[in-house]
């Protein structure tokens, strides 16, 4: 069996994610899973992957023969049967890279069922998710699940269910028992944690020190997010006060934004796509701090019910943890929105804020609430220009970009811009492309000290800049409507609140990277922060008027 009740992964892993189409329903996913290593490293020759491997291989014999001695196992032969494990592992392994390589992961799946894998890999799998979950009957042999990468399973298989062939059926057990010992290596005794500790540092090529209490808070903070979540926000006043406020700012963000696609919204020609833009505002969400599960006492303890911890049995605490698993895994399909979504926002690579346009929902989390980006008592100039702008770009998102215009408030997936909106919005991008291809035309890097320079296209950061724009744009207007300050001199300073706004947005865009890193994503078309910042900034009057210079004639995007 390739997952079994003691939680080790072996060839493949199941989760569940949102239904590609009906947000209110989760699926199971299988996807290729249990690589002990980097790719490159099972199939690159170079002098970076070959001693990895090397090491991987030692680092398996050594735990084997500590495997041996402590079953009391004292024969000639330990050291030869050690190392033809490491071997084998080594080889299946090696044979899953390879054809990672030659069929690489993509997050498009295909729909399928349990009945159907089962005849197509020649596998139970019906029997085994009668193992993974602790309710069997959520799920049918005919309900769709996700298969992630269907060449990489037929691949796998085609090896692991060759048991007739004795070589292949040892090589296939002795990888299932690697995966098994894997799984639970720092939960052994300490012999063995000092073997997985040599090997990581043999691996990198440097020790990587881990004390004990780092790596216990490490696991908890894994393995129970929403205790840890609750802990924090029990008894923090910060923490409310930088909820409240942030549900001020994105409040007055979407008032703002409704203002924004009345009055000034010019790219937005027809009636039709501006209604439709506000009645996706008008029914956006927001989730701010943390999912509602770790404020309540009573949902945690029935959430972690089934969590058995037992004093003084470590190992088998962790054994619990994963029986525990197979309940989180039926919950997820039981009750999709338990969570608030908040499970599918941790997927994304932005993982301080994002709109996700399948919810026409604003996420929040509770670690990007602190400065330099939002401060209860800072003056709404600089919580607007900073969290605001950054707010409001996700914001915009709602509407504009391959997500917010291609989704309808419900969820259903649809383009609702209508042929005048496209023809605005392109207008507005050909304008911006032509300021970077023809006004700023080159950007220089200093590149092991040698000046390069990079002949800007314009394409594809020009929806960006366009973005930038609008953001801005709410934001101030939203300061606007609650500057108690008006153009007075902000405290302490010379600036008045509105300079005080797009230097506080500035400040947010402050990135320092290798010269060559930069050099490399302007090539692909990724502009750096500065020079984002001061295409957005060129293309609005009301940063002109605000610092008293003269303004552009040709703003793009009105």
């Amino acid at each position: 069996m390739l997952i079994c009740p003691s939680g080790s992964l072996a060839v493949f892993g199941i989760r569940t994610r949102f239904d590609e189409d009906d947000p209110t329903i989760k699926r199971l996913e299988f996807y290729p899973a249990a690589l002990s290593m980097e790719l490159s490293d099972y199939l690159d020759d170079g002098p970076i992957s070959i001693p990895r491997r090397e090491a991987f291989q030692i680092y398996i014999a050594d735990i084997m023969k500590l495997l041996a001695k402590d079953a009391g196992i004292t024969d000639i032969n330990v050291e030869i049967r050690a190392v033809t494990v490491a071997g084998d592992v080594f080889s299946v392994e090696r044979y899953l890279a390879d054809s990672l390589r030659r069929n690489p992961t993509t997050n498009a799946p295909i729909t399928t069922d349990l009945q159907n894998i089962s005849a197509h890999f020649r596998f139970e799998f019906d029997r085994l998710i009668s193992h993974e979950l602790d309710d069997p009957d959520s799920i049918s042999k005919l309900t769709p699940i996700y298969l992630t990468n269907d060449k990489y399973f037929l691949d796998a298989f085609d090896l692991i269910t060759e048991l007739d062939n004795p070589l292949f059926a040892r090589m296939v057990h002795n990888y299932l028992r690697w995966r098994l010992v894997a799984t639970y290596i720092n939960d052994l005794p300490y012999s063995y944690v000092h073997k997985h500790r040599e090997y990581l540092s043999a691996y990198y090529g440097y020790t990587l020190h881990s004390t004990n209490e780092d790596y216990c808070t490490r696991e908890v903070i894994r393995r129970f997010p929403f205790a840890i979540q609750r802990l924090y926000t029990m008894n923090s006043t910060k923490y409310s006060n930088a909820v409240a406020t942030v549900e001020t700012v994105s409040n007055e963000l979407i008032k703002s934004f409704k203002t924004y696609i009345d009055k000034n919204a010019k790219w937005m020609v027809d009636v039709k796509t501006r209604n439709m833009a506000k009645e996706k505002l008008n029914a956006l969400t927001t989730a701010i701090g943390y999912a509602s599960i770790s404020s309540n006492d009573a949902s945690l303890d029935d959430y972690y019910d089934k969590f058995v911890v037992t004093a003084d049995a470590h190992l088998q605490n962790s054994y619990s943890y994963h029986h525990f698993h197979r309940s989180v895994l039926s919950n997820a399909l039981k009750n999709p929105n338990l969570l608030d979504h908040w499970d599918f926002f941790e997927t994304r690579p932005n993982r301080l804020f994002d709109y996700i346009a399948v919810f026409n929902r604003l996420f929040v989390i509770a670690s990007g609430m602190h400065e330099p980006l939002v401060n209860t008592e800072w003056p709404w100039a600089m919580n607007f220009g900073s969290i605001g702008v950054l707010l409001a770009q996700k914001l915009f998102a709602s509407i504009d970009g391959p997500d917010g215009r291609t989704y309808l408030p419900n969820g259903t997936r649809t383009d609702w811009w209508e042929p005048p909106t496209k023809v605005g919005y392109n207008n507005s991008r050909n304008c911006i492309t032509d300021y970077y291809v023809n006004e700023l035309k080159t950007l220089r890097y200093q590149v092991n000290d040698v000046l390069v320079e990079v002949q800007l296209a314009g394409e594809p950061f020009s929806p960006t800049t366009l973005r930038h724009i609008g953001a801005l744009r709410i934001a101030y207007g939203a300061l606007k409507n609650n500057d108690d300050m008006k153009s007075l001199k902000m405290p302490g300073t010379n600036l008045t609140s509105e300079q005080t706004f797009f230097l506080a947005y500035a400040q947010t865009q402050c990135y320092q990277r290798q010269a060559i890193v930069q050099f490399l994503r302007t090539e692909s078309g990724s502009y750096d922060e500065g020079t984002a910042l001061n295409a957005a900034l060129i293309h609005m009057p009301e940063f002109a008027k605000a610092f008293e210079c003269e303004a552009r004639k040709d703003q793009c995007f009105d």
